[in-house]
């Protein structure tokens, strides 16, 4: 397009990665360094290769898909949702967008090991 040498908006994109330990149970983490607020977050978890999660969220509304014995399913309100079976399962989602980064908020039933979340956060 002539005239026109940038795009009306700027994106801001940041790489990150963090971990839960599943025995730290129910409760709030906070994850900074991410270096703006984020608008939008897109975040992919697993334990092991058997267990997956794919999610998104906006600090209001999140979502994910999940695996759980080979098979997937959706979930609609939270952004990471790992499930082994009844007894050890651990879900969450993001409570607030912050200034640098965001707060988890994480629901513990059971289960133990440690859950790494590899994402992007939008801004």
């Amino acid at each position: 397009m002539k005239g026109i040498s940038t795009p009306p908006f700027s994106l801001k994109v940041k790489k990150f990665t963090f971990t839960r330990d599943l025995t730290s149970g129910t409760g709030t983490q906070q994850i900074t360094g991410i270096g703006f607020k984020p608008k939008a977050v897109i975040i992919l978890a697993s334990k092991n290769t058997a267990y997956a999660s794919v999610g998104v969220d906006t600090g209001g509304a999140g979502g994910c898909i999940y695996t759980e014995g080979g098979n997937f399913y959706p979930d609609s309100s939270e952004s990471i949702y790992h499930y082994v079976n009844g007894s050890d399962y651990a879900y969450g989602h993001i409570a607030s967008l912050d200034v640098d980064g965001f707060t988890f908020q994480w629901q513990h039933v059971g289960g133990s090991g440690t859950l790494t979340m590899q994402g992007l956060a939008l801004g």
